[in-house]
């Protein structure tokens, strides 16, 4: 599902050096596992606004339970076997907050993506895979939470205990792309994998700051879904485009286009 159908037709994955080049090396893109993420309190306030708009629609609907609905729906999300990945995206392709964000106060990069080409090729290779547009704004996460939900709530009976296992589901796939008002500027999108047995050998954990950090190697051709680089603040601007021009001529992308292609971001900003 897509939160909303007009998917841009290029958005912009952020990342530090090493970012880059792995991905091109690898021929893939990390998902990391929702929960080890960097800001895990970007899941509990999608779940918060999914807990309001269910005791909301069951109170409306005259639904019933047997104990408690939202400590049952936490319990089930807690025991979870199918663990959500998600990779980030934004519209913006030169966002000094972003730079500053992904790569760590480091010359960086933004990557131009062709994200519907990067689901398709992951879905051909088993992925069950989603594009969600993140929301901010808090009527707009009400709506959206009471869309995804209200039928599993039923008129006038008891709530079913597989209705709570597909809602505990629900929050657990969707309540990232729910963000508080103050990241509004992030325009933010973002590719969501469930790790089903079919794609389990994609899953790999690395080093963390605090913990091993499990994600998902997403393969992606290369050279057909990415559709430009843009250099970040550097205080060598020029030899930076050099030495991209070549890691890029190494792989083949864009083929021919590549002054084309390649851009500096020009922004105003020295971390040196």
């Amino acid at each position: 599902m897509t939160i909303k159908s007009n998917t841009p037709d290029r958005l912009y994955h952020y990342t530090d050096q090493n970012g880059l080049i792995g991905i091109l090396d690898s021929k893939s893109m990390r998902a990391t596992h929702l929960f080890y993420q960097n800001d895990a309190s970007e899941f509990k306030h999608g779940e918060e606004v999914f807990y309001r708009v269910i005791e909301t629609v069951k109170a409306r609907n005259n639904a019933t339970s047997n104990g408690d609905i939202v400590a049952d729906i936490k319990s089930r999300i807690a025991t979870y076997n199918n663990p959500v990945f998600t990779t980030s995206f934004s519209e913006s392709e030169k966002s000094l907050n972003q730079y500053r964000g992904y790569s760590k106060s480091k010359p960086g990069f933004s990557i131009g993506f062709d994200i519907e080409k990067i689901k398709s090729h992951a879905e051909s290779l088993n992925f069950q895979c989603k594009i969600a547009k993140c929301l901010y704004n808090d009527r707009e996460q009400e709506d959206f939470a009471e869309k995804m939900i209200a039928e599993h709530i039923p008129h006038d009976s008891e709530i079913s205990q597989d209705a709570i296992n597909r809602i505990a589901a629900i929050i657990s796939t969707y309540s990232s792309v729910m963000k508080h008002e103050s990241f509004h500027e992030e325009k933010e999108w973002r590719l969501i994998y469930d790790c089903l047995n079919p794609v389990r050998k994609f899953y790999h954990i690395r080093a963390g700051e605090s913990f091993l950090i499990p994600f998902l190697a997403v393969p992606i051709i290369t050279n057909e879904v990415i559709k430009s680089i843009t250099i970040g603040p550097t205080p060598h601007p020029d030899l930076a485009y050099i030495s991209t021009k070549e890691l890029l001529s190494k792989h083949g992308i864009f083929n021919g286009k590549l002054n084309e292609c390649i851009r500096k971001s020009n922004l105003p900003y020295r971390n040196w």
